[in-house]
């Protein structure tokens, strides 16, 4: 009976095998990313939901860079000796590391503005990726070692809709008319409902049947 069983295990993965080859082969495609002017080989390091991709691309010495679409943009910390863009979040806030005299610094990269990270009393800083929330993860080295970071943002989350416009108010003008058309049509129904009403309740008070002429003997 055992024999039976591992025989048929056996028989369904000569099954199986070939089909989850076959679909992985259709399901993945590889594609070859070259940064434009590399020299020394490029690194692809983080990819947000938008597909765009951030890493690092290198001449005489390294340096980040954006690809959204077909579109290559250098990310190079200013007044440095090169860096490496690890992440990228679905705002385009981008994170990685950067080199120079004193060592290797995290940074923030959030539009054009660009900020150090450094674990107070570490040796070197690297942030490795961030969040839609924009939080950040990194390692840092100390005197005892490596250990890793979490560092909670500073900035509220960016909205994906904008915000709705408020409704502006109707001018003055336009107010007054309309009051003074509402008390005008309530005016001109009181009159003539009042008219109406005493026509009916007061009728012309002439007789229509004697009149005196005079006394008679």
């Amino acid at each position: 009976m055992r024999s039976r069983v591992v025989r048929y295990l056996g028989f369904v993965g000569l099954l199986i095998a070939p089909s989850s080859g076959i679909w992985a082969a259709e399901i993945y495609s590889f594609t070859s990313i070259d940064v434009p002017g590399a020299t020394s080989g490029t690194g692809a390091r983080g990819i947000n939901n938008a597909g765009q991709i951030v890493g690092e691309f290198y001449t005489s010495e390294p340096h980040g860079f954006l690809k959204d679409g077909v579109t290559f943009t250098t990310i190079d910390v200013p007044s440095t000796l090169g860096g490496q863009p690890f992440g990228i979040n679905d705002a385009g806030r981008i994170v990685g590391t950067f080199f120079d005299a004193r060592g290797n610094h995290g940074f923030l990269k959030d539009g054009a503005t660009f900020a150090t990270i450094d674990v107070a009393g570490a040796t070197g800083t690297q942030a490795r990726g961030i969040n839609d929330f924009g939080q950040i993860v990194g390692s840092f080295f100390d005197g005892t070692g490596g250990r890793g970071f979490l560092k909670t943002a500073q900035f509220p989350r960016r909205s994906m809709f904008p915000p709705r416009p408020t409704p502006k108010p109707s001018p003055p003008q336009a107010r007054s008319t309309t009051l003074g058309r509402s008390w005008g049509s309530s005016l001109l129904l009181a009159i003539r409902t009042h008219t109406a009403i005493s026509r009916h309740h007061f009728p012309n008070p002439r007789p229509s049947c004697c009149t005196a002429r005079g006394w008679s003997d």
